[in-house]
């Protein structure tokens, strides 16, 4: 099934875990599409079943010697830490793994973005990057994006971290810097998503900006990320007012507006990247299908 601006408009939400205890802090699918991983902000993680939005286990993540700077490695299946890797000085606020191999990307409040192999301790590779950088692989694995000091992308060679720019564009300053940057499926464009209500997305090969959008209710100046629908032709955004809005990648025109039934900030929305299906955080866990698929399969959500 295409996914298509009626598709997006007939989306129902199944409300899969309203997390009392705490707001859900950040979330992932693995590749397969069948887990998503949550933490949260009473510093639980916990593991969903997609095809039914059972939890499947819950993990508790007070442990006093590791801090929001280390990054950790959890076996589902062992419900254990197979490795920690240090480096941050500072709280981490994003990662992005590599659709290739074991690398990921990492940003943080200390100012750096780093490379992480998980075969190695330690990082593979470190850039500085004044004022909350965010940073994300492209969808072949070999380039890494990093936006930085409120105006600034670039563009760097996975194989030469530190010291080979690809490119470097000059952004529309953003006086709070920019919450997220996220590449097109099929790599021509990365979407930017700024701390207030701007969006824009940029050409990599000329670092044009061809499309600025502020229709966005962003009140509070929170971190809401951007992301592109899988066959890359929806940009996709929450608000702070519990909304999630759909726009054309071609022309950046509204497609479609689906709420949620509190007005919790929509701090992440994501696509399955197998399953047609969204994830979106808004105040707990949501998923959202088609509207034929719920009709059809309601004692599976049940």
């Amino acid at each position: 099934m295409s996914i298509t601006t009626e598709l997006l408009r007939n989306l129902r939400l199944i409300k899969i875990d309203s997390i009392v205890n705490g707001h859900l802090r950040d979330f992932g699918f693995s590749r397969d599409g069948l887990l998503l991983a949550c933490s949260t902000t009473n510093d639980a993680l916990r593991v969903y079943y997609c095809k039914t939005g059972k939890l499947l286990c819950n993990i508790d993540n007070q442990v006093q010697e590791l801090t929001y700077d280390d990054l950790r490695l959890l076996s589902i299946t062992g419900n254990v830490y197979a490795a920690t890797f240090q480096g941050h000085t500072d709280e981490v606020t994003g990662l992005d793994n590599s659709p290739i191999g074991d690398l990921v990307v990492s940003s943080a409040m200390d100012d750096t973005v780093r490379l992480w192999d998980f075969r190695v301790s330690g990082h593979v590779g470190k850039i500085s990057a004044v004022h909350q950088p965010a940073a994300c692989f492209n969808p072949f694995g070999n380039v890494i994006a990093v936006v930085f000091n409120m105006q600034q992308l670039c563009l760097f060679d996975i194989r030469a971290y530190s010291n080979n720019t690809l490119a470097s564009y000059i952004l529309p300053r953003q006086p709070n810097g920019w919450a997220s940057v996220k590449f097109s499926p099929n790599g021509k464009f990365v979407l930017l998503s700024s701390y207030g209500r701007l969006l824009c997305q940029v050409v990599l090969r000329t670092g044009q900006v061809v499309h600025s959008i502020t229709e966005r209710t962003n009140l509070e100046m929170e971190k809401l990320e951007a992301f592109y629908s899988p066959d890359g032709n929806y940009l996709i955004t929450g608000t702070s007012d519990g909304h999630i809005c759909f726009f054309h990648q071609s022309n950046a025109v509204l497609a479609s507006q689906v709420a949620h039934e509190t007005t919790f900030p929509v701090k992440r929305v994501q696509f399955n990247p197998k399953y047609l299906m969204l994830a979106s955080s808004c105040g707990g866990l949501n998923f959202w299908v088609p509207k034929q698929f719920v009709e059809d399969s309601d004692d599976e959500y049940g």
